[in-house]
């Protein structure tokens, strides 16, 4: 008697606990298996019984409670090796959760646990224990519909007996549709979930001012779906339906859905969707925004003539401010040639909900290459409402050609720039665009040069450089000269770094040890550097004299050579004249 009332105490304690967790469904019924029916014996074995409620349970590898019972009878799994379970037949109604009792079987060490399988399908563990407490294995929040088979096994080896009592469940309920639009509701009334699982794993926000679940009007969103199936057969036909609902109005501010596919059995599946938030007019302040998705497809695990269906669902925040001004819908080209006429347009939009007087944007060119710095007077947009501003600048014939970025900033009546009240960003957009063709560089160098001394094999040659800044900007210069290897062994400079403002010159003077075997016009290189990079390369031309005996000497050279042979030509006729005059004497 006393056996009785313990055990009729401990249901009791039960049933309120499963009532409380289980509030949310109120019209839930609960259902409890108490063993008090068991027909295991002092042996391990193999058997079934009628339960309560009219339920058959099959045990493998168990025997009765021994003296480790919890409230009357029970039933000890053995250990994972012999394979010791225990399985009802299918019970009707679904699950909504499920608990049980469970206690050390014998005074051996070692860890004690169970896990729950639903339809064959894994649920969760029980905690590891290792004492001769009472322990409680609670699932909540199952939810799942149709028939349903539960399954208990021991998954501990060595002295791994347990016992396990008072199986106690909840039938599957629906929860109350409201506020929900109809493409859920038909997806809840379908009734069968089977082994397809739905989650929304994650949000982010692409392009625009909001982040995670919490948009701004023209953002565009990414959001993570993943699909799984938990059965061991193909599902069918997986359509994936989406959208952005208004509870308040009970309409759709955007919705769609995927191409179907298949999902192959214990298969995960991720699916990204990409959207933008693009009519600022569909929001309201203070409106409450739920993201829903939802998958339907063919279980062959279920009943073939019905279909499966599954949903989730996110709570949204959209962010509307007082007073936030942004740009979107850039239009231009992306390859522009030198000397060529842009044209970029782009809507000027109104996002917070006062009207703004007075809108301007400002544009410049990020490292101030095409030396680009505008204002354009949009003037006054209602709210959710825009305008249009319209950019145009020509491209310098002598550009560099490359990627170049523009910065856009938009601001207010009294010139401040727009910043949101939700993370203090600013209203700023950058676009990019490519510069190519017809370009003509022109060097913002310039370089001459002239011979100050030398010319001859074998001795020094002192050339003078002359370098001009002609940009409009001070600069630091590097120079070197490159190319004169084949006819010099070396070259000093007497500067080689130097800066120079717009407009200023300096000279360098170069000084080449020159070859003995050389003779001829020579090359070589002025090269100038500017912040890593090469302004100018400028060819010098030279003239090299060879050391030559008597007449020539170290004077003569490709310059004036025909000097020298009409000097020689008057010595020559000199010497005839006086040979002449010798003969002419003796006769």
């Amino acid at each position: 008697m006393t056996q009785m009332r313990n055990k009729i105490f401990t249901l009791l304690s039960l049933s309120i606990l499963t009532v409380v967790v289980l509030m949310s469904c109120v019209s839930a019924t609960t259902f409890t298996e108490t063993f008090d029916n068991s027909s295991a014996t002092g042996s391990y074995t193999d058997n079934s019984f009628l339960g309560d409620n009219g339920v058959t349970w099959n045990f493998v590898e168990a025997q009765n409670e021994d003296v480790y019972g919890i409230s009357g009878n029970g039933l000890m799994l053995r250990d994972l090796t012999t394979g010791s379970k225990i399985t009802s037949n299918t019970i009707l109604g679904g699950l909504g959760s499920f608990s049980v009792q469970l206690k050390k079987g014998f005074t051996g060490v070692g860890d004690r646990q169970v896990e729950l399988f639903i339809n064959g399908v894994f649920q969760g563990n029980s905690t590891v224990f290792d004492d001769t407490s009472i322990h409680t294995f609670t699932l909540n929040d199952l939810n799942i519909e149709g028939n349903v088979v539960i399954e208990i096994r021991n998954i501990q080896d060595g002295n791994a007996q347990i016992v396990i009592d008072n199986i106690i469940w909840t039938d599957y309920t629906a929860p109350i549709i409201q506020d929900k639009p109809e493409e859920v509701d038909e997806c809840i009334l379908t009734g069968s979930t089977g082994n397809l699982k739905l989650s929304i794993e994650d949000f982010s926000v692409e392009k625009g001012y909001g982040e995670d679940n919490e948009w701004f009007p023209l953002d565009e969103v990414q959001v993570e779906i993943e699909v799984e199936n938990k059965g061991d057969e193909k599902i069918r036909d997986v359509t994936i339906g989406w959208g952005l609902y208004n509870v308040d109005t009970g309409e759709w501010i955007i919705d769609d859905e995927e191409s179907d596919f298949n999902l192959g059995d214990d298969t995960k599946e991720t699916i990204y969707i990409n959207f933008k938030l693009d009519d600022p007019d569909d929001f309201e302040d203070e409106a409450d925004y739920v993201f829903y998705v939802w998958a339907e497809g063919e279980d062959r695990n279920q009943d073939p003539e019905l279909d499966t269906c599954v949903w989730a669902s996110d709570d949204i925040s959209i962010e509307i401010e007082s007073d936030f001004v942004v740009l979107d819908n850039f239009e231009y080209l992306e390859t522009m040639s030198c000397g060529s006429t842009v044209q970029i347009m782009a809507d000027v939009f109104n996002i917070g909900d006062s009207n703004q007087d007075e809108v301007s944007v400002e544009v410049y060119d990020k490292f101030s290459r095409l030396k680009l710095n505008k204002k354009i007077e949009i003037g006054d947009i209602n709210a959710f409402d825009n305008e249009v501003m319209n950019l145009e600048f020509e491209i310098p014939q002598d550009a560099e050609e490359g990627w170049y970025n523009l910065v856009f900033s938009v601001h207010d009546e009294d010139g401040d720039q727009y910043e949101n009240n939700y993370d203090d960003t600013l209203s700023q957009s950058i676009i990019s665009f490519k510069i190519e063709g017809g370009c003509v560089i022109i060097p913002k160098v310039s370089i001459s040069a002239s011979l100050i001394s030398g010319g001859m094999s074998g001795e020094q040659m002192v050339v003078k450089g002359t370098i001009s800044n002609t940009g409009d900007s001070i600069k630091e210069y590097s120079v070197s000269a490159t190319g004169y290897t084949s006819w010099a062994s070396d070259v000093s400079l007497d500067a080689e770094t130097f800066n120079l403002g717009a407009g200023q010159s300096t000279e360098v003077m170069f000084t080449f040890e020159v070859n003995k075997d050389v003779s001829g016009t020579q090359m070589f290189d002025i090269e100038v550097v500017s912040e890593g990079e090469l302004e100018l390369k400028q060819p010098v031309q030279v003239s090299i004299t060879k050391k030559a005996g008597f007449l020539t000497g170290n004077i003569i050279s490709e310059g004036n050579w025909y000097v020298w042979g009409i000097g020689a030509l008057n010595v020559l006729l000199i010497l005839i004249i006086i040979i002449v005059a010798i003969k002419v004497a003796r006769k």
